[in-house]
C-alpha cells in the first residue's frame, strides 16, 4: 500500500466451538415410611444429563489494529469470550456459567537510539472490564472479580 498506509497492521481470529458432555448425577431422598416399624427411608436415582464441556466458551474472538514505522510499532487489541459452564449441577438450571467477556488492551514499542534498548508500554483492560458469573436458579448472580485497568512501562535491553 501507498506511504503512510503501508504501516497499517491487522489481524483477526474467530473460533466457534460446539462442545458436548455426559455428565453423572446423583439425588437421593429420604421419607418417612409410615408402616410399622416408622422409620425413615432413603432411595437414590443414579442418572446423566448432556451439557457443555466445563471451561468452554462456544466464542472466541481475538483482533488488532496496529502501525509500524521505522522503529516504532503500535497496537489496540480486543478479546471477546462467549460464556462457559464453570459447574455442573444435577439440572440444567443448577449450572454455574461465566457472562460474556469483551476486554480492550493496547501495546507501543519504540526502538531508541541506543543499540538494543526499547521503551515499552502495555495497558491492559483499557475498558474496565470485570468477570462476572452467574447461576439461573439463583436468579443470575453469583460472584463479580474487578481487575480495572493495568499499565506497564519500561525500557528493555535485547542483547
Amino acid at each position: 500500500m501507498p506511504a503512510p498506509l503501508n504501516g497499517i497492521v491487522f489481524g483477526i481470529n474467530y473460533t466457534h466451538i460446539w462442545s458436548s458432555a455426559t455428565y453423572p448425577w446423583r439425588d437421593s431422598r429420604t421419607y418417612l415410611n409410615p408402616n410399622p416399624p416408622p422409620r425413615f427411608l432413603t432411595t437414590v436415582v443414579d442418572s446423566t444429563r448432556p451439557g457443555r464441556l466445563i471451561n468452554q466458551p462456544d466464542d472466541l474472538l481475538n483482533a488488532y489494529i496496529g502501525y509500524d514505522y521505522e522503529g516504532f510499532s503500535g497496537r489496540v487489541s480486543f478479546f471477546y469470550q462467549g460464556n462457559s459452564v464453570s459447574s455442573i449441577g444435577n439440572f440444567k438450571e443448577q449450572d454455574g456459567f461465566t457472562r460474556d467477556y469483551f476486554r480492550i488492551d493496547a501495546s507501543a514499542r519504540m526502538m531508541l537510539p541506543i543499540e538494543g534498548f526499547q521503551l515499552f508500554l502495555d495497558v491492559n483492560n483499557i475498558n474496565a472490564r470485570k468477570n462476572s458469573s452467574a447461576q439461573m436458579s439463583i436468579g443470575g448472580f453469583t460472584s463479580e472479580e474487578h481487575y480495572g485497568l493495568v499499565a506497564n512501562l519500561g525500557v528493555r535491553y535485547t542483547l
